[in-house]
């Protein structure tokens, strides 16, 4: 007979050992003749054993168990409570040396815990507060963005960001980031998660002069009834002082079936960069990036520029025509981070839709993703964009005035306002009803009126020569602008209409704006010094916007105006 103890793996054992044992069970049940004996592929023979034999084989590691670097104690074959998904040591597949998913915790994961923790992974750090997920494994796949990678996504990333004059991805690689957890997000209530990322190279190398580096991430909105829609929304973000790290705050909205997708890429208009003080810039590599993140005033950085209930632009008017005071832009869904947009009820017996502020027709088209649509970009770089059109009035190329017919809308108009990322303090959507002029409420770091008690005179606003607003006689006698990039800049007021022949007007400063001089007030009705001026005179000042606390600094841009009525 042959011996038990070259052959132990052949019988079966009643429970589990911790130890790939050569010598014979101890168990009673395990007697050799318990079972057939195998043939005489047990004995040594020239072919290698499959059996962990002592017995030497002229290919003795075809034997896995047998290894000489391999510890009984660590095979997840023997151990139950050893998972090889879970242990690096147990995952053959997995070489913490090559697979970057390792770096930060020497894991083939990375895991979100349910406590809060953040997360080195691939360069990206991801800081996740309490009660964000439920313990879930995190894996992150770099890659790029093109039509041939992923037809819908690149022609969504085209369609949703044209009016950013984002640049095109299709000579960028490894600026596409998708992220997959084990469980869906927890329904904490004002949760977010503040993410940075490395600026990929070659963003780094390719963006144009004047541009800077912006965050997108795909989202699906909710409008008026069953309407949805995909697009990439930009975020507000911060670049750190260094200029190599982009930070954002994201929200459950970038969730879709556990995953979210974000880019990074480029639109004009340099970046909100982070202070370069010890709180911020200090240490290297993962120190510096949680540094950033953990950084309040960075963060509140980034929330001081989203969307808000004060206008972050220029005034405009309502896109619906006034036939009852009452139906004056009613909404019927407002702005929020699931709808950047508002939805306003169209009450014109027509349908008709008109211009919010002069611009020329940028966009006309019956779109894949959004249906019938007209974008307008106004001569201060921003655009306004008019969704769920039954029908076009106007088309590319057309200058069409404020309150102008450019289309129809039946049942409801879907509105959107994006700024001038060069001009203004934010780059992307804001909320546009807070700049609408209804019942002369719109506010602003900057306000223009007419200083007298008839409101009788009117006047175009001009800054760093873009023309940004004007106001009217009467009633809506006043035009505002909000969120300029901080630093110096050139206002100006032109007189357009003045029935006695001469403009009298009040300009007055809030939120910490102060003229040159450090006054924030100009009202030339109160100064006897200053003449009454005519129509078409145009009067300058030097003001200086300051940066949010210190934490911010911007650099004003030096581009030359889109275009000038």
């Amino acid at each position: 007979t042959t011996s038990p103890t070259f052959v132990p793996s052949l019988f079966p054992s009643l429970s589990p050992s911790l130890s790939p044992s050569l010598f014979p069970s101890v168990s009673p049940f395990v007697e050799p003749t318990a079972s057939p004996l195998p043939t005489s592929t047990a004995l040594p023979s020239l072919t290698p054993s499959l059996s962990p034999s002592l017995i030497p084989t002229p290919e003795p590691t075809k034997s896995p168990t047998v290894q000489p670097t391999q510890s009984p104690t660590i095979d997840p074959t023997n151990d139950p409570t050893k998972d090889p998904t879970l242990d690096p040591t147990n995952d053959p597949t997995r070489d913490p040396t090559t697979d970057p998913t390792y770096y930060p915790t020497q894991s083939p994961i990375s895991i979100i815990l349910e406590t809060g923790n953040t997360i080195l992974d691939q360069g990206i750090s991801t800081a996740w507060p309490p009660n964000a997920f439920p313990d879930s494994v995190l894996e992150i796949l770099i890659t790029s963005l093109t039509n041939d990678t992923d037809a819908f996504m690149s022609e969504l990333y085209e369609a949703s960001t044209a009016v950013f004059y984002a640049r095109s991805l299709e000579d960028i690689t490894e600026n596409y980031y998708i992220f997959t957890v084990e469980n869906d997000p927890l329904p904490t209530a004002n949760i977010s998660y503040t993410f940075a990322f490395p600026i990929p190279y070659d963003l780094f190398v390719k963006c144009d002069a004047g541009y800077g580096y912006v965050i997108l991430a795909y989202e699906e909105q909710t409008g008026y009834g069953t309407e949805k829609w995909p697009l990439f929304n930009l975020y507000p973000s911060l670049l750190d002082a260094s200029g190599s790290m982009l930070t954002a705050v994201f929200y459950r909205e970038m969730w879709r079936n556990k995953t979210a997708n974000i880019l990074l890429s480029c639109t004009p208009g340099t970046n909100i960069n982070a202070a370069a003080n010890n709180q911020v810039s200090g240490g290297e590599g993962g120190q510096r990036r949680r540094q950033l993140l953990q950084n309040s005033n960075a963060i509140n950085a980034i929330n001081a520029i989203d969307f808000s209930d004060k206008c972050l632009s220029a005034s405009i008017s309502c896109p619906i025509p006034l036939l009852l005071q009452t139906d004056h832009c009613n909404v019927l869904v407002p702005y929020s981070r699931n709808h950047i947009g508002v939805d306003y009820e169209s009450t014109h017996p027509n349908g008709t839709i008109i211009a919010a502020a002069n611009g020329v027709v940028e966009q006309s088209e019956t779109s894949f993703f959004y249906g019938d649509m007209i974008t307008l970009r106004h001569f201060d770089g921003s655009a306004t964009v008019y969704k769920n059109l039954n029908s076009r009035l106007k088309f590319v190329g057309d200058a069409v005035t404020k309150e102008e017919a450019i289309g129809t809308a039946v049942g409801h108009l879907h509105f959107e306002y994006i700024t001038n990322g060069q001009l203004y303090a934010n780059k992307g959507h804001i909320n546009g009803d807070a700049c609408i002029k209804k019942d002369n409420v719109a506010t602003g770091s900057i306000e223009v009126s007419d200083s007298g008690t008839q409101a009788d005179d009117a006047f175009s606003m001009y800054i760093d020569s873009y023309y940004v607003c004007e106001t009217e006689l009467g009633e809506l006698n006043k035009c505002t602008v909000s969120s300029l990039r901080c630093g110096s800049h050139t206002l100006s007021i032109k007189v357009i209409a003045a029935p006695d022949g001469y403009g009298t007007w009040l300009v007055r400063l809030f939120d910490g704006w102060l003229f040159s001089d450090g006054t924030a007030e100009r009202n030339n009705f109160l100064d006897e010094h200053i003449a009454r001026e005519p129509v078409g005179h145009i009067e300058s000042w030097t003001f200086i916007v300051p940066c949010v606390n210190d934490t911010i600094a911007i650099t004003p841009s030096s581009t030359s105006p889109v275009s000038t009525p």
